[in-house]
């Protein structure tokens, strides 16, 4: 999830493409090769599903979005604040 969001909100990669989502894999040190034969799995495109669903009913509407108890954080500049909530 860290090298996502790295990607997506720090080196700005348009993960739209699947060419920069196998770049950004490798430099993490992941096999891209290996993660699209897993992307292709019905049993993660079911869980995918499932939890996208779960999601939705919690009221997430974009990502990133945490919880935590009940309390719903949304976006990159609220992860100094759940730190901070994490810590205490």
């Amino acid at each position: 999830m860290e090298t996502c969001f790295t990607g997506m909100w720090v080196k700005a990669r348009n993960l739209n493409e699947f060419s920069e989502i196998r770049l950004m894999l490798s430099e993490a040190g992941f096999d891209p090769e290996q993660f699209e034969d897993w992307i292709g799995e019905q049993v993660v495109k079911d869980r995918l599903i499932k939890l996208t669903n779960a999601a939705v009913e919690r009221g997430v509407f974009g990502a990133p979005t945490f919880f935590l108890g009940d309390e719903m954080y949304f976006g990159q500049k609220m992860l100094d604040e759940i730190e901070r909530e994490i810590s205490n």
